[in-house]
Order: structure tokens, then sequence, then C-alpha cells
């Protein structure tokens, strides 16, 4: 029985081939490819200089677009001058902050 099902199978497919049609596939996992970079040299600082009236060129021409952006990328701590240091209070003690915690944890 099942030589004649294999016959019959084979026909069927031999019309198809004959037609031009395209077997069939039970291949349903997808194909992927791979795309080129656009980048034309391997040089990364390309990348930080781009063509004139491009955008582009990584955070330093954001800088300049976005100067709400610019304290984001400040190099180094902020050392206040002396007239606003003077003014600052004391750092609490140890022994300050951990009754300060216990108060606000309300601990007595």
């Amino acid at each position: 029985m099942s030589s004649f099902v294999n016959k019959v199978k084979s026909k069927f497919a031999d019309r198809r081939r004959s037609k031009g049609a395209a077997p069939a596939t039970d291949n349903k996992e997808p194909t992927y490819s791979i795309q080129p970079h656009p980048a034309k040299t391997n040089d990364p600082s390309d990348l930080a200089r781009p063509a004139p009236g491009m955008p582009g060129g990584g955070l330093n021409q954001g800088m300049q677009q976005y100067p709400d952006v610019a304290p984001y990328a400040a190099k180094g701590p902020f050392i206040p001058p002396p007239e606003i240091a003077g003014n600052l209070d004391k750092p609490a003690t140890r022994e300050e902050l951990h009754a300060r915690t216990a108060a606000l944890n309300g601990e007595n």
C-alpha cells in the first residue's frame, strides 16, 4: 500500500516540476543575512566628524545643539569657590546621623 502512495506522490511532484512551480519546502525557520556596515573606513574617528549638514557625530555634536544636556558631559567634580564653600554647614557626625535616622524611623 505504501508503495502505491509513494508512486502517486512522485507523479504529482513530477507534474509540478514540469510546470515550473517551485517545490514545496517544509522549512519554517526564518533566514537571516548579513547587512553591510555603512562605514567607509575602519577609522572610528570618522564617526565623530559627520559630513556637513548631516546629523550625527556622537555626544559632542549634541552638546552644541542641545545645551540642556551639557551638564551630563561634565568633566570631574565641581569645586565651589571659597565664598560658597565658606557658607556651607559643617557635616554631621556619625552619632548625629544615627540619631536622625532613629527619629525618622520612629525609634525612640
